[in-house]
Order: structure tokens, then sequence, then C-alpha cells
């Protein structure tokens, strides 16, 4: 067996020696009838890469320039600043005058400006409208009454109105009505706090809201008291109104009074009073019931 071997390995490798040259110049000549069968024809050789870019992939263009930055703007010139005004020359020692001392003093507060003042100046007090004095009520007056008679002149005077006069008949004409309405018996409800009974010496009526009985009220001063001017009253009650208990004072008849327009007008010379001027005025009060007198007729009583 080991002699077999080599024998068949020389054979062989004598086969194949003889074998390469045949073949080899079989396969480097191309047949004639198909021209160009294993390398590409001229046009289609590949050429360099530039030339064939990847597909899907666009070449990135180049950046545009960057512009160039303008030029910052010159800044404009500052405004020359105003000269300020020259001080006024203080007054100096002229030369070859004597020596003042009080002119050295006033050009020396003069470079340092006005000296503040130690504290604000007080403003100047304005004058105080003085409270007119109310005139000396006659004797004889009952003090109910003269206590309403003042309390109406107070109110006037704080609507800046002068007092009026308190008259001795006018008053003895508001304690005459008071006294009457508070013993007059009831009456019908159309008659108003300007009626008058016949229980005294005067003429009765029933005066209504129409005024229809004005001179009732106009001529009482004259009947009861001799009083030459006429008299216009106003009330506070009905006839026989009796409200138990109730004892009115100045303070409050003068507040029913002002919450009563026709009535306030009457005392401050308002409305169709405003060319009145009163110059006197009696009242009176009693329980519930309150009267005030008021003429452009002085009284001349004594």
């Amino acid at each position: 067996m080991r002699r077999a071997v080599p024998f068949a390995l020389v054979f062989t490798l004598g086969v194949a020696c003889h074998l390469p040259s045949t073949s080899t110049s079989a396969q480097t000549q191309p047949p004639p009838q198909q021209p160009y069968p294993y390398y590409y024809p001229p046009q289609q050789q590949p050429q360099p890469y530039p030339s064939y870019p990847q597909p899907g992939y666009q070449p990135a263009p180049a950046p545009a320039p960057a512009p160039a930055p303008a030029p910052a703007p010159a800044p404009a010139p500052a405004p020359a600043p105003a000269p300020a005004p020259a001080p006024a020359p203080a007054p100096s020692q002229q030369p070859g005058q004597p020596y003042n001392p009080w002119l050295t003093l006033l050009n020396d507060l003069l470079k340092g400006g006005a000296p503040p003042l130690p504290w604000p100046v007080p403003p100047q007090p304005q004058p105080q409208p003085q409270p007119q004095p109310q005139p000396q009520p006659p004797s004889g007056i009952d003090a109910r009454g003269l206590e309403l008679a003042n309390a109406i002149n107070t109110y006037r005077g704080q609507n800046g109105l002068p007092p009026i006069p308190i008259s001795k008949s006018l008053s003895k004409v508001a304690a005459a009505h008071v006294n009457d309405l508070r013993s007059s018996p009831r009456v019908s409800p159309a008659c108003n706090g300007h009626s008058w009974t016949s229980n005294g010496p005067w003429t009765p009526c029933c005066y209504t809201a129409d005024h229809a009985q004005a001179k009732c009220m106009w001529y009482k001063p004259q009947e009861i008291a001799g009083f030459k001017g006429t008299g216009f009253e106003i009330t506070i009650g009905q006839p026989g109104e009796i409200s138990a208990g109730l004892v009115l004072d100045s303070r409050q008849a003068i507040s029913i009074w002002q919450s009563s327009a026709l009535h306030n007008d009457v005392i401050l010379n308002k409305g169709s009073w405003t060319s009145m001027t009163w110059r006197a005025m009696g009242a009176g009060m009693i329980d519930s019931h309150a009267s005030a007198w008021f003429s452009d007729q002085a009284d001349t009583a004594p």
C-alpha cells in the first residue's frame, strides 16, 4: 500500500502540468461574434466619484456669505449747556468811602441767599361774623312765649337773618289763641289751627285750608290788642286736640315748623314771603299747642 500512493500522486501531478497551457490560451481569446462580453464598452466606463453622487443624498448648498455689518450711526452731539445767569453783584464798599458796617453785613447776607424762616408763616385770621344782639323784649310776656320767640330769632340767626323785635301786642294775641285752642270743643276736621271759638272778645271762625276766612286771621291783632298792622300766624295743634302727656318746648316747636316748607318759609322769609320784612313778632305755647305771629308793621305799644 505505501508504494501505490506515490505512483498515483506522480501520475496526477503530471496530468495537471499539461492542462494549464491549453485552458489559458482558450480563455484569453473572446469569440468574434460577441464583442465586449466581459468588460464595459468605452462609453459605459465608470467615472470618478465626484461626478456620480450617491442616490438620495443631494450635496449641501454652499453657505451664502454673511452680509457685512452696517456701520454704527455716529452719536448726535450733545447740546451745549446754557450758561448760568450771573448773580447780581452784591453791594460792596466803594473805594474812597468811609467804612460802613451795615453795608458789609448786607453784602455777607446776599452772598448766601435769603435765610429760611424758622417756621411757616401762619395764615391771617379771617374775621368771624358777630352774632347780632336780640332786642330786649317788653315786660308782661309769659315765660314760655318768650322762650319760643327767642328760639325763632336764634333759628333766623343761624340762617343769616336778623332777629325780629318781640312785640308785646302780638305776644298777647298768641297767648290768647293757644288757650282758646286747648279749651275749644272738638270741631269739624275741616276747621284747622287758625280757627277761633266764640269764648272771647273776638270774631269766631272755622278756618279752612282754602283760606276763605283769611280776614279772621289778619284782623285778630287789632281785635285783641289794638295792633294796627296785619297779622300772619303759624300754629301747632288742632282745636280741642289734647295730646296726653305731651308738653311742647321751643326746640320741638322749631323742629316741627322746619319740617313744613310753608311754615319754614314764613319764619325765614322765603318763597312767597321773600318780599316781606318782619318788624314785630309774638309767640305762645301751652301743652301741645303753639302759635307765632308776624307783622310787617312795628309795634308801637308801650
